[in-house]
Parts: C-alpha cells; structure tokens; sequence
C-alpha cells in the first residue's frame, strides 16, 4: 500500500537524519528534529502495516513477505559494508557481534550495554526495533483495534510509560521516545490519527515551546513536546499533496530508504573542508550507493522471478 505524500515525507526525513548525523559534532541540538523524523519512520511502518494486513491475516505469509522485503536488501547492504571494511582494514570483522549485527539486531547489544567491537550496525538500533514491532505487531493490532476507548488509553498510556522508560533506562539514543511512533501509527491505522491537519498552528507553538526552554537549559518536557510535535506534522501530512518538483526530486529514492539508513554513517566524506559542500557531497555518494543497490536487488529479484513483487520496505 503505497502514499506517495508519505513516501516523500519518509524521504525528506532520511535526508534530515543522515544531515544531522553529519552535522552532529558541530552542531549537536540537530538531534531534536532527528528524533521527530525517526518517529515518521515508526508511524509510517505500524500505520501502512495495520492498513496492508489489519487483524486477522496469515501469519506464514506476513512473516515471509517481511523477509523478502527486509531481508534482501540487508544482505546486500552487509556485502557492500564487508568489502568496504576489508579495505579500509578495520579490526572486529569476524566477531560474533558482527554476525549479530548482519542479521539487524544490533540493538539488543546496546540495550543489553554489551560491548560491540564490530565495525558493523553503527545507528542500526532502529531496525532492531523495527523487526520488534514485526514480532509484536499481530498482538498490538488485536489490542488496538477492539474498542476505540480502550485504545486511545493504550496509546496514551504506553506513552506515559514510556516517558518515565526513557527517565529510568536512557540509552543515548531516541529508543523510548520512537516505541511511541509504532504505536500510534498502529492506533491511526484502525481509528485515525485524533489530531486534524488544522493541528498546523500547533507545531509552531510546540516547536517554539521546545526551542525556547532547551534555550535556557530547561529539557525536562522534551519527550512530551517532541511527540506532540510529531503528532501535529504528521496529522497536517496525511493527504497533503507535494509539489511535483518536490515529487520528482524525492519518490525515486523511496524505495531505499533502507539502504540509505544502514549506508550513511559509512559514507560521509571530507575532501574539501568545507561543512556544507562536505554534507552535499556525502549525501549524493550515500544516495547513488543506495540507489545502485536498490536497482540491484529489485533486478537480481526479477532474475529468480519474472513477475516478483516489489522488495519495498513499509
């Protein structure tokens, strides 16, 4: 099921989180807007699965599926990385880490505080919680789904728990805060998100809100101001129709978004020691590599089927 207004949101957002990765050192606040385009990602995943597969499904066909789609293109993206460490030398490659990191668990090495001496799964906690929202989804969709009441204060509670998860067990990175996303867009998948577009005004008074009190040292009410900022772009997207030279510019990279997550951090370079032709140099070396892979194994995909269906990430 396919949105092309969402498909050039998710890739304005990978194009936000790879910029800001680049640009963190010099300029670390780029990890507020970085952690709204990290919860488009885990709407955009539980909000497309509930509205392919809703409750009741096959579970041997959504498991397979998932595998063609994730599977594929991961290991392609481990091959290109492999030779990309063999030559530059790097120590840790046959560790076992990096057969953990190959099959995209990465995360759970960060969220057991397990050393990881691999030079593989750099930023890749995301798709570990993703293959947990896979796992849990089946149960999630059945919880959500049975009464609207009943699955606003799911939503809204899980949120909270969150919030004082991320307070009792940070990890260093969005983990609790992103949890939020795959559950309301599993809620908006069945009931709708409860926030209309004319929510506009209220991403500009969040954003302000935000802004204003990191301003002065007060982060406190990050969580609850990011999530609401997420709420409110998100809410305002749904049906929004970008121009077309915004289209033309976005949707041919909306099929390796995947590529361009797990390639970035790897790609950045620095031939001219200027930060911003720097960044623009990066992002087109990280979009032609993952570009080039994804045309691989969609054609590689047609060689073992004629008549495959798409290998898209959700």
């Amino acid at each position: 099921m396919r949105d092309r207004g969402f498909d050039v949101l998710k890739v304005l957002a990978i194009l936000e989180v790879a910029s800001a990765h680049f640009l963190e050192p010099r300029f670390p606040i780029v990890w507020a807007p970085t952690a709204v385009s990290l919860l488009i990602f885990a709407y955009g995943s539980a909000y497309f699965t509930y509205r392919a597969y809703g409750v009741g499904f096959d579970r041997k066909a959504y498991w397979l599926r998932k595998a063609q789609r994730l599977g594929v293109r991961l290991l392609a993206v481990d091959a290109v990385l492999l030779g990309l460490f063999l030559m530059q030398g790097r120590e840790g490659i046959w560790s076992w880490e990096s057969l953990v990191c190959a099959v995209g668990l990465q995360g759970w090495l960060s969220w057991l505080y397990l050393p990881n001496p691999s030079p593989f799964g750099r930023g890749m906690w995301f798709l570990t919680l993703l293959l947990v929202f896979y796992t849990v989804y089946p149960w999630l969709a059945r919880v959500l789904s049975t009464d609207r009441r009943r699955a606003t204060w799911v939503t809204v509670g899980w949120c909270a728990t969150a919030w004082a998860l991320e307070w009792l067990f940070p990890y260093g990175h969005a983990l609790w805060l992103t949890t939020c996303g795959f559950v309301v867009g599993t809620y908006a998948g069945q009931w709708g998100m409860p926030i209309g577009r004319r929510g506009g005004i209220g991403f500009l008074v969040l954003a302000g809100a935000a802004a204003v009190l990191n301003g002065t040292g007060v982060k406190v009410l990050n969580f609850p101001l990011l999530l609401g900022i997420f709420l409110v772009a998100v809410a305002w997207w749904h049906g929004f129709h970008a121009p077309r030279w915004v289209q033309n510019t976005t949707l041919p990279f909306a099929g390796c978004l995947l590529e361009i997550y797990l390639l970035h951090m790897y790609l950045f370079v620095h031939p001219t020691g200027s930060l911003g032709v720097d960044l623009l140099l990066s992002l087109a070396l990280v979009l032609a590599v993952a570009k080039f892979l994804d045309g691989f194994v969609i054609y590689a995909a047609h060689l073992l089927n004629p008549k495959p269906e798409p290998l898209r990430t959700s």
